[in-house]
């Protein structure tokens, strides 16, 4: 149930979990702040009198529920969609969301297939963790010697370590498109030099940037640089990966960020320039992401300037402005 909640939280979908007492009462173990905001409710406290009748019903049935109730919030009386999934053992928690019952697909904050994704991703992300774990505790245990199962199990540990990434890129794809900017300061230099910084790589590799002050969309800013490192160290052939930022403000308020890099990944740069929905596959997802985010940003991709020579150029636009 907390997996579940988690990905309902994610999505701003107001949810609680509520566990039933021994003497038939019900306190709200966990909530969430969207559903904190239109229900007055905190964890800790009792649900109301009509989602503990709910809740005694869907044990006694151990049935999901549904039913369009009008419940007493904290800005008046409004009529709720109320689903309650029961719990998986009596000493479990029941799992509530909320919704206007006039509420459709499009009047939540994503589209239904984007929400099924969120959802889908969160559920995966566990037992993928779970994997890498159980790889990590069994390599441990194994000689030196046994140099067969050492493989496999390395061979494991890897597969559980991409999945996780991938599932933390879906998520990427996600929210961070459709959540709201988040406008800050940024010193451009300094910025860049600390996401390369939380990259793991065994190659020896710097950003150079000039050392200007932006104003910009950080979350945004942030995921594509990222995906833009992620990509010139899986292209790296070997040696130093040296990379490059400059910035110029253009007159329609974007700022066009113009990064090169010596990495030999020209496949997966030119896939995500193409309008092409098939070449886009070639892209990969960390970038198709960051294709995602920047777009629907209100920015653009294109080509750019010759840079490091032999390496890819690129040209993205995001809303921002230089500050000096």
């Amino acid at each position: 149930m907390q997996d579940a909640f988690r990905a309902y939280e994610l999505l701003d979908i107001p949810v609680l979990l509520i566990a039933r007492q021994e003497d038939g009462t019900c306190r709200c173990l966990s909530v969430n702040p969207a559903c904190t905001d239109i229900t007055g409710i905190a964890a800790g406290d009792e649900p109301g009198a009509e989602l503990a009748a709910l809740a005694a019903e869907c044990t006694a049935s151990s049935t999901s529920l549904k039913r369009t109730m009008a419940l007493p919030l904290a800005n008046g009386t409004q009529q709720l969609d109320v689903t309650i999934r029961p719990a998986e053992s009596p000493l479990q928690a029941l799992l509530v969301t909320l919704l206007p019952a006039t509420a459709t697909a499009t009047a939540l904050k994503y589209p239904e297939s984007e929400r099924f994704i969120a959802r889908a991703a969160h559920d995966l992300r566990t037992p993928m963790r779970n994997v890498q774990s159980i790889a990590e505790m069994l390599l441990e245990t194994l000689p030196e010697e046994d140099e067969d199962n050492r493989k496999l199990t390395e061979m494991l540990m890897r597969i559980g370590q991409n999945g996780g990434k991938m599932i933390d890129e879906i998520i990427d794809f996600v929210t961070l498109a459709n959540q709201e900017a988040v406008v800050r300061t940024l010193e451009l230099d300094n910025f860049v030099t600390a996401r390369l910084l939380q990259q793991d790589s065994d190659f020896r590799h710097s950003i150079s940037a000039p050392p200007i002050q932006l104003e910009c969309n950080e979350p945004a800013f942030c995921t594509v640089i990222d995906k833009l490192i992620a990509n010139a160290l899986v292209g790296a052939s070997g040696g130093n990966v040296v990379m490059m930022l400059e910035v110029e403000q253009q007159p329609d308020g974007l700022l066009a960020f113009h990064f090169s890099d010596n990495s030999r990944n020209h496949e997966a740069i030119a896939a995500i320039l193409s309008e092409d929905r098939t070449a886009l596959w070639n892209a990969g997802l960390g970038l198709a992401v960051m294709r995602r985010i920047i777009l629907a940003s209100g920015g653009s991709l294109s080509a750019g300037p010759p840079g490091i020579p032999g390496g890819n150029a690129l040209t993205f636009r995001l809303p921002g402005r230089v500050l000096r």
